[in-house]
């Protein structure tokens, strides 16, 4: 899987591997830069979730998600209806789906 965030994020298949919002990430992650405050808010607390579960956390704070967006409505994200909403504790900005 990978000893790194970057290596983890990097493995084939994910989700934005190789697009625009992925080098953007992958950018910010790097060098702490980002031109949207807006964007910026949104990639640092994706990083403080993506650092944790990398650290090895023992707890799933997700319940067991497997996907989760930023959307304004959990039923805006186009497979809402295939999936689970989960509620997710402390973190309110975003839906959770298993």
């Amino acid at each position: 899987w990978g000893d790194t965030l970057s290596e983890v994020i990097s493995q084939p298949y994910q989700f934005a591997y190789g697009n625009r919002n992925y080098k953007n990430a992958m950018s910010y992650y790097d060098s702490g830069e980002w031109d949207n405050s807006i964007e910026q808010a949104a990639m640092d607390r994706c990083l403080v979730i993506a650092i944790a579960i990398n650290r090895g956390y023992d707890e799933d704070f997700t319940g067991g998600a497997l996907y989760f967006n930023s959307f304004e409505s959990p039923d805006d994200w186009q497979y809402a209806d295939e999936f689970t909403l989960l509620d997710v504790k402390g973190t309110e900005d975003f839906w959770f789906y298993k």
